[in-house]
């Protein structure tokens, strides 16, 4: 019996080996080669040449598999690739081929399922990720692909635009119109502006856009404009619920301002606008559209008398300035009004255009208090203009970071740090910090920009801020703070990349978006989207279309596009930045009487992203190499060139080694062609947030600057690491040449 026992084991012992064996040996598994081909110049392109790295995915990107298997029949194989999940409209080319390719269309986490079938029946399944990096998509705006050839490059407002002709042409008409004025130009001609653009992220993830409509006015707010919404659910890839909010023929509508109380979703809108006295004469206030379903349906339009009132905006009544809505309502965790505390989710704040009012909630906006009015806080030497940015940092008091456009084409942001605690009354805002534009972070141009601080995620506490650039409105910068904003704010806290080169930008907005929040699990990566209004973007290579328009340019206007860019895209433009900007200090680096005249023989202009060491040991920074076009600047061994557009205060830092230092000097050299006045101030600081101290203020006014050199000496009281700062007013170029330190 026990004999019988040990053999029947044995036997079962064998079986499970060869049966293992059997498993092992012939087990159905496919194998994924994959290739990424990229041609950027084709499609999307930050930079000319840009040059992605291996393996990177982004909008256009061809990706070609090729499959094989064991344990399987090859040559009876078939195989079949699906997506278990795409985005946007992208598909297999081939049918049953082991080579297949597709080509990436829109941001986010493509999961290719690849399935295999041998003539005897085995089969085996194989998945992959592909995830997108960047993609952009035309949001609203006309066809101008189906413009010919010769229309494109030189459209004439008012021409080939007629949506009753066969040419589309750039009209455009939302899907919605029911609430538009049927008997009004814009219904029967259409739009070709899309402007003003917004862009919310409800509860549930959904993304809302929140756009003008326009055709052509004597000013920014032509008659006839239209609200228009629209929304999307899978992150961009697609938008639906298109419609129009309001427009009649007569009236003017001004911007917006959007936020989620409760589950409902409030989009305020100004009817009336100081330009235009003789339009509204009915429908005139402050109104706003309802949404408690996420956007796909809304109310009609309802006044709030209150603040329609408090702001004088009455029929028959002189429209005042400060009456339109500025950008998207902030929600303020812990917010307080007079010492009262607002509920979860009710404490807001409000702006109000052009040299308006700040405006606080703490019942969700069914009442609005002002705690500042631009008149009475300019004494306090704080800028209330339009175009506003802001965001709560995610520091112990849950203070606010405010950024203002500046009244002007060139320069920087207005900055500042207030506290969420307001009282009633035209000065009832605390500015805890009041930078104004010292920081010089983001050289921007006047426009309505994007601001937003990263709620999850690693990046958490970093702020986000899209804009034009600076001069004119042809680049999509992005910035985001190095780490997170606490209780400061400093110079250079922004790695800036340009998302876009040199194509037509407008107002713009952004959003971020991470994984781990509602609507989002789908993107793969954290994301950040931005909005704005642009040139037409073709609906197939996602490329944008140059147009040159006349009269009254702004081609910038014709569409409404969004882009999506992972982190890991952000940081592939910055060190592309950097590649770009860097300059070898042994290319520049030469004696002081021969430096303008050598290096004003070069064509291009380059900025400098490393310090460079001088061979005195003094570490240059912050600086720029001078071109005559872009009128920046330019360092060598021993001497910087700067050049000013306009009579603007011009500045720039030098850090010096560490050593013991109780003066500069250097001399001053006009090259502009014409002498200027000249104001000149030196400051110096001992730590990288410390406060400015001024060492020399020098006022050249009633003497001209001479041909010949002018010597400036500046005692220091400091030692140890030390930053100098100069400033310079009141000429177009001079050179600050041989400086010393002793």
């Amino acid at each position: 019996m026990l004999e019988l026992e040990l053999f029947m084991k044995n036997i079962i012992i064998q079986t499970i080996i060869v049966s293992c064996s059997a498993c092992i040996g012939f087990a159905q598994v496919i194998t994924l080669e994959k290739k990424v081909v990229n041609q950027p110049g084709q499609f999307l392109s930050s930079y000319e040449g840009i040059e992605l790295p291996e393996g990177m995915v982004v909008q256009g990107s061809q990706v070609h598999y090729k499959a094989s298997v064991t344990g399987m029949d090859a040559a009876t194989t078939k195989f079949h690739y699906t997506f278990k999940q795409k985005r946007g409209d992208v598909a297999f080319k081939k049918g049953l081929s082991n080579k297949n390719s597709f080509k990436a269309d829109w941001y986010g986490e493509n999961i290719i399922v690849v399935t295999a079938m041998d003539a005897s029946g085995k089969t085996a399944k194989k998945e992959d990720s592909v995830i997108c990096e960047f993609a952009s998509r035309r949001v609203q705006g006309g066809d101008a692909e189906s413009l010919p050839e010769e229309y494109r490059k030189s459209i004439r407002r008012g021409d080939i635009h007629d949506i009753r002709k066969k040419e589309k042409g750039m009209a455009y008409l939302p899907v919605d119109i029911s609430r538009g004025d049927k008997d009004s130009d814009q219904m029967k001609m259409g739009f070709f502006e899309c402007t003003e653009p917004r862009i919310f992220k409800t509860s549930k993830g959904t993304l809302l856009t929140i756009t003008q409509a326009r055709r052509i006015g004597r000013s920014d707010a032509p008659e006839g404009q239209a609200i228009l919404i629209k929304r999307s659910e899978d992150q961009g890839a697609t938008w639906t619920h298109e419609m129009m909010l309001d427009q009649n023929g007569k009236d003017v509508w001004g911007y917006s301002a959007t936020v989620e109380v409760d589950g409902v979703i409030y989009c305020y809108v100004a009817a009336g606008h100081p330009s235009h006295q003789n339009s509204n004469l009915t429908v005139r206030g402050l109104y706003y559209y309802t949404s408690k379903d996420d956007g796909k349906t809304w109310s009609t339009r309802t006044r709030h008398d209150q603040i329609s009132d408090e702001m004088g905006l009455k029929a028959g009544v002189k429209i005042p300035n400060g009456t339109s809505p500025n950008c998207n309502i902030l929600v303020v965790p812990g917010l307080t009004l007079d010492g009262k505390a607002a509920p979860e989710g009710q404490g807001l704040l409000l702006s109000t255009y052009a040299h308006g009012y700040l405006w606080a909630s703490i019942n969700g906006g069914k009442e609005w208090v002002i705690v500042g009015n631009s008149k009475e806080m300019r004494k306090q030497e704080v800028e209330i203009f339009n175009e506003l940015g802001w965001s709560v940092l995610d520091n112990k008091d849950g203070d606010i970071y405010m950024v203002w456009r500046r009244q002007a084409f060139t320069g920087f942001k207005l900055e500042y740090i207030m506290s969420k605690h307001f009282k009633s009354g035209p000065t009832g805002i605390e500015i805890k910090k009041n930078y104004n534009q010292d920081l010089k972070n983001l050289l921007a141009r006047r426009c309505h920009f994007g601001i937003r601080t990263i709620d999850h995620g690693k990046d958490k506490g970093h702020v986000l801020m899209n804009t034009q650039g600076a001069g004119s409105r042809n680049h999509i910068i992005l910035g985001m703070t190095k780490t997170p904003i606490t209780d400061d704010i400093s110079a250079g806290m922004y790695e800036k990349v340009t998302v876009m080169e040199d194509i037509a930008w407008g107002y713009c907005d952004l959003e971020h978006l991470h994984t781990k929040e509602p609507g989002y699990a789908g993107l793969g990566k954290d994301a950040i989207i931005l909005y704005g209004e642009s040139e037409p973007v073709h609906n197939e290579t996602h490329q944008f279309i140059p147009l040159s328009p006349s009269g009254k340019g702004r081609d910038e206007r014709y569409t409404a596009t969004c882009f999506m860019l992972s982190m890991d895209y952000f940081d592939l433009l910055s060190k592309l930045e950097a590649k770009k900007n860097f300059v070898d200090p042994t290319q520049v680096s030469f004696e002081p009487s021969q430096g303008f005249e050598k290096y004003k023989q070069q064509k291009r202009h380059y900025d400098i992203a490393e310090p460079i060491t001088d061979h005195q040991g003094n570490i240059w920074s912050d600086l720029v190499l001078y071109s005559r076009e872009k009128g920046v600047a330019k360092t060598g061994s021993n001497c910087i060139m700067l050049g000013n557009k306009g009579n603007d205060l011009q500045t720039t830092s030098v850090k010096l080694a560490k050593k013991k230092i109780s003066k500069v000097s250097f001399f001053i050299t006009s090259f502009s062609g014409k002498s200027k006045n000249l104001t000149l101030t030196v400051e110096y600081r001992t730590s990288p947030t410390g406060a400015w101290k001024t060492a020399l203020t020098g006022d050249y006014t009633k003497n001209p600057i001479p041909t010949k050199y002018v010597k400036v000496e500046a005692p220091l009281e400091a030692s140890g690491e030390i930053e100098i700062r100069l400033g310079v007013k009141g000429v177009r170029g001079f050179l600050i040449d041989d400086f010393k330190v002793e």
